[in-house]
């Protein structure tokens, strides 16, 4: 979809928030950037996903695997819905982005 993630797996019952999009800061190698977080089962996948934590780390390039990411979660954005289809997807995961990098 072009959006490219951390994806974290944290169990149950280590997940202290509900599921939702979240505007956070996630911390790589001493740097901090701004987050877009999905945190669970991404509903219009649900059929093919599991439940997850997906950072979306703006203006990071690099790689990311093996590395420990912490997360600060700091604003609900909002819950996880079923979209009729990718493109609508696609267009509120980029006005969820912008929000993260005009408000954070």
């Amino acid at each position: 979809m072009g959006f490219r993630t951390a994806n974290l797996a944290v169990p149950d019952q280590l997940r202290p928030l509900g599921d939702g999009v979240y505007a956070a800061y996630a911390q790589v190698d001493g740097t901090r950037y701004k987050a877009a977080v999905n945190v669970g089962v991404a509903a219009t996948f649900a059929d093919r996903a599991t439940a997850t934590c997906e950072v979306h780390l703006l203006d990071f390039a690099g790689d990311l695997y093996g590395k420990p990411v912490k997360v600060e979660f700091l604003h609900w954005l909002r819950p996880m819905r079923k979209f009729d289809d990718v493109e609508e997807l696609i267009a509120t995961v980029k006005g969820n982005i912008q929000w993260v990098r005009e408000n954070l």
